[in-house]
C-alpha cells in the first residue's frame, strides 16, 4: 500500500507540472495573440515643391489587400511597394516574435500648398484596418532653410536618398584644341554606385559641328572603373565624332538622361531598431535626371593662303585614278574612276571632277562610299566613276588633277597630283554616228547647209527641164515663183540658224523619235545595253535641245531649275528626273534588275510627249 501511494503521488505531481506548463504556454500564446494591431502613416517633417518625398504605411502584422486612393494634386512617381520583416526576441527565456508589413510611395509636389494624403486600408486576417487621412504642407523651394537639405538627407542627397555622387554623367573630348574640320571624339559616360535603367536620353543639336556617331554594340555591359577613389559601374551611352565647321570657341552642349535608380530602403518601425533590421532591407525605384557639363572646344582657323585644289579636306589622304580603257570608239562610253582613301573628315570631302576635253559629253557620276566610324577614327575610301561619251575621233588629253588637303598632325597643306590622262578615240560605227543628234554648232550648220543645197539642186533641175519656146513665158513665171519660194525657205532657214538653240529646240521632238526607233531596233536584236543607252541618249539630247541647255551643263539640278522656271508642273519634273535616273542605272545593271523594258520605253515616250505639248 505504501508503494502504491507513493507511485500515485508521483503521478499526480508530474501531471500537475505538465498542466502548469500547458497553462503557461497557453497564457503566453494568448498574450501574444491578443497584442494590439497598429496601422500607421509616416511622412517627412519638411516637404518642398519640386522635390520627391516618401510616405510609408506600416502595420505590425501580415497585412494583405492594401489600398489607398490617389492623392489629389500630388504625382505618384512610384508605389505602392511592399516589404515585410519579422522580429524574434528571447526575454527571460521567453521567445516572442513580431511581424511588420510596410507599403511605400514616392510622391512629387510640383507646387507649394496644402495637400491631403488619403486614408488607406489593409486586411489582417479577416479584419480591416484603416488609417486617418493626413494633411501635409508643401513649402516653396525658396523657403528652404540653409543646411536643411544636409540635415534631412545627409550631405548633398535629395529626399530620395540619391546623392549627386551616387549617379552622374561625364562628357569628355579626345581633343579640346583642334583645327577647323578636324574631328574630336566626344564620349558621354554614366557612373553609378546603384543599379539603374535608362528611361530617356536626350542630346541637343551640336551647333557648329557636323556629328558622326560611332555605332554602339548591340549588347553593352557595365564595367567597373575607379573614379575619385570609388569604384563605379560605368557605361558609355554615346560616342560621336564632331567636326567643327567654323573657327573660334565652340561648345558641346549638355546631354540630359532620365534614369530609374534602385535605392535601398530599410523598413521603418515605431519600435526601437535592432540588429535584425539590416537583414530586412528592400529597394525602391526612383526617377532621377542627370546632366553632363558642357565642353568648350577651341577651334583654330586653317592657315592661309590655301593652295589650289583645296576644298576643305582635313586629315591624311591618298588619291588614285583608274582608266579601264584608254582607247574607245566615238559615241561609246569612257570611264574614269577616282578613289580617295584615308582618315579624317572623309564623309565631307569631295573628290575632284576631271575636266573632259571639248566634244566629250559628261554624265552624272556613280559614287561608292566605304567609310567606317570607329573609336580609332573615321577612315575608309570613297570613289567616283565619271562617264563621258566622245563624239569625235582623235587623240585627247584629260588635264592633270590636283587634290590638296590639310594635315593637322604636321599643320601643313599637302597636294596629290594625278598626271594627265591620254585617250585615243577611234572612228565610231557609221550607223551610230549618223543617228547622233548632239551636234556642235559647226556640225549643225554643216547639216543645215546640206539641206539648203538640196533645195537648190531641186530648183536647178527644174530649170534643166525647160519646155519648148512657145511656153517660155510660163516657164519663166514658174521659175520666178519657185525662186521666190526657195528664197523664202532659205531666209527662214538662215533666220533659224541665226539662233541655233531655237532651231534645235523646235526639232528636238523629231530627233527624240529617231532615238526611240533605234532603241526598239536594239531591243529586238537582243542588245539590252544598247537599248538602254539609246533611250538615255535620246532623252538627254531631247532635254538639252528642248530646254536650250548645253550638254556640258546638263544635270538633274539644271534640268529641274530650268523646267521650274518655265512653268512645268512639279509632277512632270519629278517624273522626268526619275526616268533619267533609272535609265542611267540601267546601263550598268544586269537585265531584270531595273524593271520592265517596255515600261521604261513608255515612260520615256510619255515624258517627251508631255514636254512637247507645252510651250517651253
Amino acid at each position: 500500500m505504501v508503494n502504491i501511494t507513493r507511485t500515485e503521488t508521483m503521478k499526480r505531481r508530474i501531471s500537475g507540472i505538465f498542466l502548469l506548463i500547458l497553462i503557461s504556454l497557453g497564457w503566453s500564446h494568448s498574450a501574444f495573440a491578443q497584442g494590439k494591431t497598429d496601422f500607421t502613416l509616416s511622412v517627412p517633417d519638411e516637404i518642398y515643391e519640386g522635390e520627391q518625398f516618401k510616405i510609408s504605411f506600416t502595420v505590425n502584422a501580415d497585412g494583405k489587400k492594401f489600398k489607398m486612393d490617389e492623392p489629389s494634386g500630388l504625382n505618384v512617381l512610384y508605389g505602392p511597394s511592399q516589404s515585410s520583416s519579422q522580429r524574434i526576441a528571447i526575454i527571460n527565456g521567453n521567445r516572442t516574435s513580431e511581424q511588420h508589413t510596410t507599403f511605400t510611395y514616392v510622391l512629387l509636389a510640383e507646387k507649394a500648398g496644402d495637400y491631403e494624403i488619403p486614408a488607406a486600408t489593409v486586411m489582417v486576417g479577416s479584419a480591416t484596418y484603416k488609417t486617418q487621412s493626413r494633411k501635409i504642407k508643401v513649402f516653396p523651394s525658396s523657403a528652404r532653410r540653409s543646411g536643411s537639405a544636409a540635415n534631412t538627407n545627409g550631405g548633398s542627397r535629395g529626399s530620395t536618398g540619391i546623392s549627386d555622387n551616387d549617379v552622374f554623367v561625364v562628357a569628355t573630348a579626345s581633343k579640346t584644341s583642334i583645327y577647323e574640320q578636324e574631328g574630336t571624339l566626344v564620349t558621354f559616360k554614366v557612373y553609378s554606385l546603384l543599379d539603374f535603367n535608362f528611361e530617356d536620353v536626350k542630346f541637343p543639336d551640336f551647333e557648329g559641328f557636323i556629328a558622326q556617331d560611332v555605332p554602339a554594340p548591340q549588347v553593352q555591359q557595365l564595367k567597373a572603373e575607379q573614379y575619385k577613389g570609388k569604384v563605379y559601374r560605368t557605361i558609355e551611352i554615346k560616342q560621336v565624332y564632331l567636326f567643327p565647321q567654323r573657327s573660334g570657341q565652340l561648345v558641346v552642349p549638355s546631354g540630359t538622361i532620365d534614369l530609374v535608380v534602385s535605392v535601398p530602403v530599410r523598413a521603418q518601425f515605431d519600435s526601437e531598431e535592432s540588429i535584425f533590421d539590416s537583414f530586412f532591407s528592400t529597394y525602391q525605384n526612383v526617377r532621377k535626371t542627370i546632366k553632363s557639363k558642357p565642353i568648350s572646344i577651341q577651334v583654330k582657323p586653317l592657315p592661309t593662303p590655301k593652295p589650289e585644289g583645296f576644298d576643305g579636306a582635313v586629315g591624311q589622304y591618298s588619291l588614285s585614278a583608274e582608266l579601264p580603257q584608254s582607247v574607245v570608239k566615238a559615241n561609246e562610253s569612257l570611264t574614269v574612276k577616282l578613289t580617295l582613301k584615308g582618315e579624317g573628315n572623309l564623309k565631307l570631302t569631295q573628290i575632284p571632277t576631271p575636266a573632259f576635253p571639248e566634244g566629250f559629253e559628261a554624265y552624272d557620276p556613280k559614287e561608292d562610299d566605304q567609310i567606317d566610324v570607329t573609336l580609332s577614327g573615321v577612315r575608309g575610301s570613297k570613289s567616283k566613276e565619271f562617264f563621258a561619251v566622245p563624239r569625235h575621233a582623235g587623240d585627247f588629253v584629260i588635264p592633270k588633277i590636283d587634290f590638296a588637303y590639310f594635315d593637322p598632325t604636321t599643320a601643313t597643306y599637302k597636294t596629290i597630283k594625278i598626271d594627265e590622262i591620254k585617250v585615243h578615240v577611234d572612228k565610231g560605227d557609221v550607223t551610230t554616228q549618223t543617228s547622233v543628234s548632239n551636234f556642235t554648232d559647226k556640225q549643225e550648220i554643216k547639216y543645215l547647209g546640206k539641206d539648203i543645197r538640196y533645195i537648190k539642186r531641186s530648183t536647178s533641175s527644174t530649170r534643166a527641164n525647160t519646155p519648148s519656146l512657145p511656153l517660155y513665158v510660163l516657164a519663166y513665171a514658174l521659175v520666178a515663183v519657185g525662186g521666190l519660194i526657195v528664197f523664202a525657205i532659205v531666209r527662214a532657214k538662215r533666220k533659224e540658224m541665226g539662233d541655233l538653240s531655237i532651231y534645235k529646240s523646235k526639232r528636238a521632238g523629231k530627233h527624240a523619235k529617231r532615238w526611240l526607233k533605234l532603241a526598239i531596233l536594239k531591243k529586238n536584236s537582243g542588245d539590252h545595253t544598247a537599248y538602254f543607252e539609246a533611250l538615255l541618249k535620246g532623252l538627254s539630247d531631247y532635254l538639252s535641245s528642248k530646254l536650250q541647255l548645253p550638254l556640258s551643263n546638263l544635270s538633274k539640278d539644271t534640268i529641274a531649275e530650268t523646267m521650274q522656271a518655265r512653268g512645268v508642273e512639279s509632277s512632270l519634273i519629278n517624273k522626268t528626273l526619275s526616268v533619267l535616273s533609272t535609265l542611267e542605272l540601267a546601263r550598268y545593271t544586269p537585265t531584270g534588275e531595273v524593271g520592265e523594258k517596255d515600261q521604261l520605253y513608255n515612260q520615256c515616250a510619255e515624258v517627251i510627249e508631255s514636254l512637247e505639248s507645252q510651250k517651253l
